[in-house]
């Protein structure tokens, strides 16, 4: 067993915590945000995938929104033509050097700033203007699993705070939901088994980050080389590199869509694995769209960890990475 499948066992528990402790703090950020004509979302590596995914939220709630890796927040993207703009940072650890410099750069501007960070006592939620804290507890894998499973969460918390509560009854049993996908591991690891070398991720909206962070994934652990496309994108060039060496995993999203470009990576001898609610290689539990993206996130993590392993690779280890960022 490694580290990190002990840590993706953990997100039901992290889930739950983080959703109590973050309700009344979700509604403090959504006023904020309420005030605000423009909100950049910053993040660096998985913490960027949850800011495109808050961004999206964002946006589907009619807040301009522009997700941006925290590196790049300087002057060559800044305008001081938004009233009253505000920078959500995440970052995992609250010190990595890309997080802090987009909070210092704020702070030049004027800019308010909103910390989500997993360390209460990190320099990011010291200094921001406002902090939430997820409660995914300490982390040993260098491979990200339950801190960003949380980030999310706070994601769909502030979502929920942004729209009427929607969601209330959805979210308190996300936990239970993700739980069941993890207990249902079987499938994912026989299927991590077999995947090739080179692995595309496909996902469509607000399951776009998800790809993104599940190539990122298999680079960290298993050292595959995977990309990740918005799923029709894959049909606009990228289709032309796929061959017998080639592994398709797709988050399902919209059927007629989705059943389109199925059938486009069969025409070409292709096969799409799929990963869904229903009429999937790998199903999960039938819910909200929303809460979905924490249960295709479980899934992705088990298939990197269970290809990190089959390849023989320290899943919890990486050769050159760390786990917090600061040089």
């Amino acid at each position: 067993m490694t580290i990190m499948m002990d840590e993706i066992r953990e997100e039901p528990r992290s889930l739950s915590q983080t959703i109590s402790h973050n309700k009344d703090k979700a509604k403090v950020i959504a006023e904020i945000l309420r005030d605000s004509s423009m909100v950049y979302v910053t993040g660096s590596g998985t913490s960027y995938y949850a800011s495109v995914f808050l961004s999206t939220l964002l946006l589907k709630s009619g807040v301009p929104t522009f997700p941006i890796q925290a590196s790049d927040l300087n002057g060559a993207v800044f305008s001081d033509r938004f009233s009253s703009p505000v920078n959500i940072i995440f970052s995992q650890s609250g010190e990595n050097i890309d997080a802090l410099s987009s909070m210092n750069f704020s702070k030049s501007k004027n800019i308010r700033t909103i910390g989500i960070t997993n360390n209460p006592e990190s320099t990011l939620a010291r200094n921001s203007h406002v902090s939430i804290v997820t409660m995914a507890g300490n982390e040993l894998s260098v491979a990200a699993t339950k801190s960003h499973t949380v980030q999310l969460a706070i994601s769909i918390l502030i979502y929920d705070a942004m729209n009427s509560h929607l969601l209330d009854k959805v979210i308190s049993n996300a936990s239970s939901l993700v739980e069941r996908v993890i207990l249902n591991d079987s499938i994912v690891k026989n299927l991590g088994n077999k995947l090739k070398d080179h692995v595309v991720f496909l996902g469509a909206g607000l399951y776009y980050p998800l790809a993104m962070e599940g190539a990122l994934k298999f680079k960290e652990t298993s050292g595959s080389y995977a990309e990740a496309y918005s799923t029709r994108e894959y049909l606009h060039g990228p289709i032309h590199t796929l061959d017998d060496q080639t592994s398709v995993i797709l988050l399902r999203t919209n059927e007629n869509n989705d059943n389109s470009v199925i059938k486009k990576i069969s025409e070409i001898g292709g096969k799409a694995i799929t990963i869904g609610p229903y009429d999937s290689d790998i199903t999960v539990p039938q819910t909200d769209s929303i809460i979905l993206a924490l249960e295709y996130l479980s899934v992705i993590q088990m298939l990197a960890n269970y290809r990190a392993q089959f390849k023989g690779e320290d899943t919890d280890h990486p050769r050159f990475l760390s786990k917090v960022v600061r040089e």
